[in-house]
């Protein structure tokens, strides 16, 4: 049977989206696929600083076949996965697809739109292939997410709070990356603590779990 994960909103998904995806995901079981659903397959609770959930989910991806992703342009979290699935993507060319073309084909210009897109140069789905020439998404040049962290050694030093939605798809890289090569993380601006799970606590707790030199995670 093929397996995928889908990258869709999780934590800020309305009732209506999370129907529409779960009648969606058992279409594709009754074609043969087992979807990898975080809403229902990753426990959401417990977890205060979210490591966990990073940990649980970037997991799930890299042992699956496939990345199917349900593109809203509001979902921070699936920044976050949208850079996880372009380290994926390497291993696993024109595994990426998209589950709702008709919306990822009237969303503005983002710097994770701009990712994606990116990833879907080698989608073998010509007809999304054909619309996505016919758009013009040069707002944000994927070089540019670049700017948000700088490499030395395997020392990540981060310039850019998580409200930025490409230095989010950035962290992601980075963090699937800590799946097999050790990094370390250092934070080149102040990061606010929050009393719940949050993509802030994420990076202070990478930054202290690594201070001492790269490791995985």
């Amino acid at each position: 049977m093929m397996s995928s994960f889908l990258i869709c909103p999780v934590r800020n998904a309305t009732p209506e989206q999370l129907a529409v995806i779960e009648n969606h995901n058992k279409l594709l079981n009754i074609a043969g696929e087992e979807v990898y659903w975080p809403h229902e397959h990753t426990k959401q609770d417990g977890d205060p600083i979210g490591i966990r959930i990073c940990r649980d989910n970037r997991e799930a991806m890299f042992t699956r076949e496939r990345v199917r992703v349900r593109y809203d342009p509001t979902s921070r979290g699936s920044c976050f996965d949208i850079g996880m699935a372009s380290i994926f993507e390497l291993a696993h060319p024109g595994c990426v697809h998209i589950a709702n073309p008709e919306e990822f084909l009237a969303s503005p210009s983002s710097p994770q739109l701009s990712l994606l897109v990116s990833l879907l140069e080698r989608s073998d789905d010509q007809r999304l292939q054909l619309e996505m020439a016919q758009r013009c998404w040069e707002d944000y040049p994927v070089d540019e997410l670049l700017e948000h962290t700088t490499l030395v050694c395997r020392t990540h030093t981060l310039h850019s709070p998580t409200e930025n939605t490409g230095a989010l798809c950035v962290y992601g890289q980075i963090f699937a990356q800590m799946r097999s090569t050790p990094l370390q993380i250092k934070l080149g601006f102040t990061v606010e603590q929050t009393p719940n799970k949050s993509f802030n606590n994420v990076l202070l707790w990478l930054a202290e779990y690594t201070k001492y030199g790269p490791r995985t995670v």
